[in-house]
Formats: C-alpha cells, structure tokens, sequence
C-alpha cells in the first residue's frame, strides 16, 4: 500500500509547485485565501509575482493587484473579507489574530483604486487601520467602502463607525450611509455628507463580478470565460467557505447584523454624522 494516495501526493505537488512559483520562503504568514478571483488579478511579495487564482493562500506583506477588467475578493482567518475592484493595488500590511481570544491586529494599505471592507472578528475587538496615500481610516465592527484616485480619498461608511484622520484632523462617521472625502495629501477631511443611492450602487456595481465571471469557479458558459476552472483546492476548503461572491457578500452581511446590536451608534457634535 502507497504511503501517499495519488490525491494526497497531487496536492503536495500544487503546493511546492505554487511555493516555488511564488518565490516567497515557507516561514510567509499565511493570513487569508482568495475566495473570488476574475482575470487578471497578481499577488506580488518579496519581489516575486504570481498569477492569483481561486483558493491560493494571500500571505502578510503580500499586494493584491488587479487589471482593468479584474477583481478580487479575500477571506481572511478572522472571517474580515475584502472586495477589492478592477485597477486597484492593496497590501496587507500586517495582520495578528488569535483564534482562541478571538483578538488581533490588522492594517491595509489601498494605494489606488477601490475596496470594500467588512469587518470580521478582529475589528470588532480592535481597530482595523486602512491608510491610503492622503488619509488613514480606522474602521470598528463594520462594513466600509473606500476608494482612491486623482481626486483623492473617499470614504463610505455602510455598518459601524470609520475615523478618517489626516496629519490636519480626525472625522468620525457614525451613521451608515454618509461619507467623507479628503481631496490630496496635507489636506483635512470634508464635513460628512451623505453618500447619494447612485454613488453606492455605483460602488457594489464596481465590485461586483461582471457578467459572464464566476470569480474563478466553474466556467459558466456565458460571456468571457475567466482564468481558471477550480472546483477544488490545495488541502480542501473549510466547511463555511462561500461557493460564489454572492455567497462570499451574504455570509459578511449576515454576520454584520448578528452583532448590529453590539455597535455604539451614540454621536454628539461634529462627529455625529
């Protein structure tokens, strides 16, 4: 009787293979898993570059790019998922979690283009920090959509509560559905406004999988087919794990408002907007 079944001995393949074509080394923190993925999307770490494809591991220090026609979304080990669009670069710049305490650290950095973030368990214990070129954004038990070009920063606020902080001063947002916007570097960030329904629309539109994308899955049969045809992956994949994006979106969603009733929605002055 083999030591190794022919299935067991195929994965161990994939995963020195994916190892060796990555360039990073074995101790790379493993952080999260790609759980949608639309041609053509790149994880670049340590200067090597690799094609993203669906169920590939996403490690610390590792930025996620995506092309024109590309999006991407991350589940992370704390359950925190990112919804990143087309043209956008995002680095995870660290990430902690103990899955015992349920506790963590996690910071972003959006260097362009658009995400969605929502928050799993780590940012319901502490906060999560998403800097961009002109702002940081520190996000509590939430769900926030930013974005980044030639106009600056834009912050949408649809779960929880989001400070926006410039070296000029901190806004906090506390009500879903307002926004705030930091025009370029040194610049302080607007009065919080309310964000208008074709904006968001605009927005899940834009992170949302264009017809004819399965997000890597099984083709379709209609429109462009994407880049891979995965129906499984390296080691198999956890029993909660989203069989689509619409899937991946109602799991985040459904756990946001399971502990809704957690969030302090208190405001007072400037920042009860």
């Amino acid at each position: 009787m083999p030591i190794f079944s022919r299935r067991a001995a195929a994965r161990l393949s994939a995963l020195l293979a994916s190892t060796a074509l990555f360039g990073f080394n074995a101790q790379a923190q493993t952080v999260g898993t790609a759980a949608a993925v639309n041609p053509t999307t790149e994880g670049v770490q340590g200067g090597a570059t690799r094609t993203l494809r669906l169920g590939n591991e996403v490690v610390r220090n590792e930025t996620i790019r995506t092309s024109a026609q590309g999006s991407t979304q991350i589940l992370f080990v704390d359950k925190t998922t990112l919804s990143i669009g087309p043209s956008s670069s995002v680095t995870i710049d660290n990430y902690v979690f103990n899955p015992d305490a349920g506790t963590g650290q996690a910071a972003i950095k959006l260097g362009r283009g658009m995400m969605r973030f929502v928050g799993g368990e780590i940012s319901h214990t502490n906060r999560v920090d998403v800097s961009t070129p002109v702002a940081t954004v520190g996000i509590r038990g939430g769900t926030v959509t930013l974005a980044h070009g030639p106009d600056g920063t834009r912050v949408i606020l649809h779960y929880g509560t989001a400070e926006v902080s410039t070296p000029c001063g901190t806004v906090v947002i506390r009500r879903p559905g307002y926004a705030v916007s930091v025009a370029g570097a040194g610049e302080c960030p607007s009065a919080p406004e309310k964000a208008s329904k074709p904006e968001i629309d605009e927005a899940l539109a834009f992170l949302t999988s264009g017809p004819g994308q399965s997000g890597g899955s099984t083709y379709t049969g209609t429109g462009p087919e994407t880049n891979d045809t995965w129906t499984g992956g390296p080691g198999g994949l956890p029993d909660y794990f989203p069989t689509d994006l619409d899937d991946l979106v109602r799991q985040a969603q459904d756990q946001i408002n399971g502990r809704s009733n957690e969030i302090d929605d208190t405001c007072s002055g400037y920042s009860c907007y």
